[in-house]
C-alpha cells in the first residue's frame, strides 16, 4: 500500500489514536492554538531547541526516535501540551492481533528511484502544483496550523508563496527532501529484518537477506 510505515505499524503493533483526544471543539480549538505555536517556535529558535524541549517533557519518545524530524517532534510535544501527557505513555497501550501478517516490499535500484522521484516533481509541477497550493492558502490553510499539509513538496510550495525561497529552490527542496524521505522509508523497513520478504522491482526475483 501507498504512504507512511506507520500504516503498516499501526495494523500490525498498535499505535496510540490521537485522533481520539480532538473529538469536541475546545480541544480542536486548543491543538490548533499548541501546533501554531510549536511551528512559530521552530522557525524562530530551530528544531534542535525543540528536541531538547521534548527531552525534557518526553526524553523515552526522545531517545528511541530514529531519525528526528519536524514533524514528530512537533507531534509529541503537541500531544504532551494538550493532555499532559507523555506520547510514550500513550503508547503503551498495545493491542492484540488475531492474523500472522506477511510482509512483502518492493526494492529499487537506488539511482533509478531517485530518477522517478525526480520526475514525478517535474511532474507535478507541470499539472500544477502551485495553484493547487496557492487556493489552500488563499481560504486560509496553512502548514503552521494543519500538520496534514507539513508534508513534503507541499510545505516548499507554502514557503515559496510565502517569499521565503524562490522557485528554482523550491524545485531543488522537493526533490532533495523527496529523496532524503525515501531513504528514511528504506531504513524505516529495514527494522522489520527478516520478516519483510524483498523482490526486485526490476526482475521480480526475491532478495536474499
Amino acid at each position: 500500500v501507498g504512504g507512511s510505515g506507520l500504516y503498516i505499524d499501526s495494523l500490525i503493533f498498535g499505535l496510540f489514536d490521537y485522533d481520539e483526544l480532538s473529538d469536541d471543539e475546545e480541544l480542536k480549538k486548543n491543538q490548533k492554538t499548541i501546533r501554531h505555536n510549536l511551528n512559530e517556535k521552530l522557525y524562530k529558535e530551530g528544531l534542535e531547541r525543540l528536541t531538547e524541549e521534548l527531552k525534557r517533557v518526553d526524553e523515552e519518545t526522545a531517545n528511541v526516535m530514529d531519525y528526528v524530524t519536524e514533524r514528530r517532534v512537533i507531534r509529541a510535544l503537541e500531544v504532551y501540551y494538550l493532555t499532559g501527557i507523555p506520547i510514550s505513555v500513550h503508547r503503551s497501550k498495545k493491542i492484540n492481533i488475531n492474523f500472522e501478517p506477511e510482509l512483502i516490499g518492493m526494492k529499487l535500484n537506488r539511482q533509478e528511484l531517485y530518477n522517478r522521484i525526480n520526475n514525478r516533481v517535474d511532474l507535478m509541477l507541470e499539472q500544477g502544483l502551485v495553484k493547487e497550493i496557492k487556493s489552500l492558502k488563499d481560504k486560509g490553510y496553512h502548514y503552521k496550523d494543519y500538520n496534514s499539509l507539513n508534508t513534503v513538496g507541499i510545505k516548499e510550495v507554502f514557503d515559496f508563496l510565502d517569499e521565503k525561497i524562490s522557485y528554482d529552490k523550491m524545485v531543488e527542496l522537493i526533490k532533495q527532501n523527496t529523496r532524503r524521505f525515501a531513504k528514511r522509508q528504506m531504513t524505516w523497513f529495514r527494522r522489520y529484518g527478516k520478516t519483510i520478504h524483498l523482490v526486485n522491482r526490476s526482475t521480480g526475483q526475491p532478495i536474499v537477506c
